[in-house]
């Protein structure tokens, strides 16, 4: 029987758990009906911890053995309640064992696999206390995923943004103790952390430092001894009024969130003070600057461009501050993405991180760079694939007709053009024929005809002939430079400008090149020449080398571009780029289609995978895969070609023509 996974998201102030099913299903454990654990811990008066709410109520009775934020200590590695001290092992596993006793609760099992986070700047020996401490709870030896990493896989995997391999995500995690920021790259596997910097003196506890200035600044003048109890309590009464306090400041912050103010009743005192966000924010405007000064400069030194950066993401429950996001975007010019609860993404985005280890270790073949994404069915109906029509209006209006199952896209959609009837085997369609012969046998016949050039030049046969010959190199170069799939159709979008330059540059290379050849074969024919032919000759034929080397530098860089599309017999290849390869055969295809997936946007290519295929689980984790479709998705044919309104029957077609030449599907 299949298990569930466990995420597990041990914080300053508070602790995420979040379960994954086996069919990828997740969602956060509840803890007294909240999805966070207060990570504090109360030792009882018969010696054992109490974590989670008992220990915030408990702290009442005797503050002194009360921990609000025991993750604080790590360093220290004792933690110190009343007159004992507790090693922090210990301390974070009585946390941990609420999490497991939930789990096994929810679940009626045991977790099959644990998965904990920890700050990307963390070393070993802080980690080792996660290790240690999910052992003494009773868990699995839990796979340790760095924070950034874990956000960048919910910005994937859940939020359903693409992160091209090599792209950086930015992830600025303002958390109640720590503020910290990351940029990580998109690797053919997952997720690498490039850099990571923090502020190990600012959090969300710094903000609510913040609120009780405030209301310092309201009741000191007041009853100036009722707040030196407050702030400086001396006994068990003072500090519970000091907890209560820094409780309401911290409702009073998330309030401000919402709303313009909140008020905030004063212990001991017995009088609310109104908090107005705008003074909240002067207040907090320097720490938050500070921050995004630091984002800024972590991103300039992880090299993060326009062209490369997938996006920057808030994490933390502290960056529900709308400051936050205001003064980042102020600052890097880059309009982050917020979400309405940042504090479950690291544990949640763990699951899908660790997910891509587990399948990249047990399932990716390793010659592949990256995962192999896809393997779909033979020849399901040609009927799957949905006809497609030629945009007349641009991108903005849905002009495909979508399959079943895909959200519409809102208006009406024009009459469909239907594929043309399925064309003979040997006559496959697409902007790219298939070839099989090697570019190389191309590159041999071009030096074989500039030599029958210099042979006509030699022998001095007509002029035509020499030109004839001219031609036939440079189209025999542009041949060799010209990239084609071995098999199927294939689609691919050409520079025009270097392919033009580079047919230009053919021209002359092949003259002088045929000159040289011809000034060398004269030298060595007479005897009475001097060495200034042989000189003269050998210039010439270097010059037309050199020109050789451009024109087809620049024929390779126009005609052999990425990203690639082919459709064969075999199913789907996919090449974003020379390092990347995605295959997708038609045996683990349940339907491919061609729609609209957002207004503005040209069309995507969407192959979903048969629900027993063996890779639907790389598929989960894989850039190109969305949850929401639980389908693969290419959304950027338009990169394929310069005329996509009129390629886009001629890829229908292709698909059309060799899902149903692959065969009948499985039963």
């Amino acid at each position: 029987m299949s298990r569930h996974h466990l995420g597990i998201d041990y914080g300053t102030s508070h602790t995420v758990a979040v379960v994954r099913w086996p069919d990828g299903r997740c969602r956060p454990l509840l803890f007294d009906g909240s999805p966070l654990l207060p990570s504090a811990l109360f030792l009882g008066s018969d010696g054992d911890l109490v974590a989670g709410r008992d220990a915030v109520h408990s702290a009442r009775l005797d503050p002194a053995r009360f921990a609000p934020y025991p993750k604080r200590h790590v360093d220290e590695g004792v933690l110190l309640l009343g007159d004992r001290s507790v090693p922090l092992v210990e301390a974070v596993a009585a946390t941990l064992v609420r999490v497991a006793v939930e789990a096994v609760r929810a679940c009626g099992l045991p977790p099959a696999r644990v998965t904990m986070t920890y700050p990307a700047g963390w070393g070993a020996v802080r980690r080792d206390v996660l290790v240690g401490a999910a052992t003494r709870a009773g868990l699995p030896a839990p796979t340790l995923v760095p924070e950034p990493v874990a956000a960048a896989g919910y910005f994937t995997a859940v939020l359903g943004h693409a992160v091209r391999p090599g792209h950086l995500l930015v992830v600025y995690d303002l958390g109640a103790g720590t503020f910290d920021v990351g940029v990580v790259r998109r690797t053919g596997t997952g997720f690498e952390v490039c850099d990571v910097d923090g502020m190990a003196d600012f959090g969300g506890l710094d903000l609510d430092a913040l609120v009780v200035a405030r209301v310092g600044a309201a009741i000191e003048d007041i009853d100036p001894a009722a707040w030196q109890r407050l702030t400086a309590p001396s006994g068990p009464a003072d500090q519970r009024h000091f907890r209560t306090l820094w409780d309401d400041a911290r409702g009073a912050k998330e309030m401000l969130s919402r709303q313009s103010s909140a008020g905030l009743h004063v212990p001991l005192v017995e009088r609310e003070v109104p908090v107005g966000r705008e003074e909240f924010e002067a207040a907090a405007r320097p720490y938050l600057e500070r921050a995004a000064v630091l984002t800024r400069q972590v991103m300039a030194r992880s090299g993060a461009t326009a062209g490369n950066l997938a996006g920057v993401f808030l994490v933390g429950g502290a960056s529900r501050v709308p400051l936050a996001a205001t003064t980042l975007h102020h600052v890097t010019g880059v309009a982050p993405t917020v979400l309405e609860q940042p504090e479950l993404v690291v544990a949640e985005g763990a699951l899908h991180a660790a997910h891509t280890e587990w399948s990249t270790a047990d399932t990716v073949p390793p010659r592949l760079p990256s995962p192999r994404v896809a393997s779909v069915s033979p020849g399901m109906a040609p009927a799957a694939v949905t006809p497609v029509p030629v945009p007349t209006t641009g991108w903005g209006s849905p002009d495909l007709p979508l399959g079943p199952g895909w959200p519409a896209a809102p208006g009406p959609a024009p009459a469909a053009v239907h594929p043309p009837a399925t064309p003979p085997p040997n006559r496959p369609v697409g902007t790219r024929r298939a070839s099989s012969v090697p570019p190389m046998v191309w590159a041999m016949l071009a030096v074989l005809t500039t030599l029958l050039t210099a042979a006509s030049l030699v022998t001095m046969l007509t002029r035509p002939l020499a030109l004839a010959g001219v031609a036939g190199t440079v189209m025999l170069v542009r041949r060799a430079a010209t990239w084609r799939p071995r098999k199927g159709a294939g689609f691919a979008r050409s520079r025009s400008a270097a392919s033009i330059l580079g047919t230009i540059a053919a021209v002359p290379a092949g003259v002088v090149a045929a000159a040289g050849l011809t000034l060398l074969v004269l030298n060595r024919l007479d005897s009475d020449s001097d060495n200034g032919l042989l000189a003269a000759g050998s210039i010439v034929l270097g010059t037309g080398l050199l020109l050789t080397l451009v024109a087809i530098g620049l024929l390779i860089v126009g005609l052999r571009t990425y990203p690639r599309l082919v459709v064969h017999t075999d199913g789907i290849t996919y090449q974003p780029d020379a390092r990347y390869r995605y295959d997708l055969p038609w045996t683990d295809l349940a339907r491919v289609e061609l729609a609209h997936l957002a207004p503005g946007r040209p069309p995507a290519l969407i192959a979903v995978p048969l629900p027993q295929s063996p890779l639907t689980d790389d598929l989960a984790r894989d850039l190109r895969w969305r949850p929401d479709l639980d389908a693969l998705v290419i959304d950027d044919l338009d990169r394929l070609s310069q005329r996509l309104a009129a390629d886009l029957p001629l890829i229908a077609q292709a698909l059309v023509h060799y899902r149903a030449a692959a065969g009948p599907g499985p039963s």
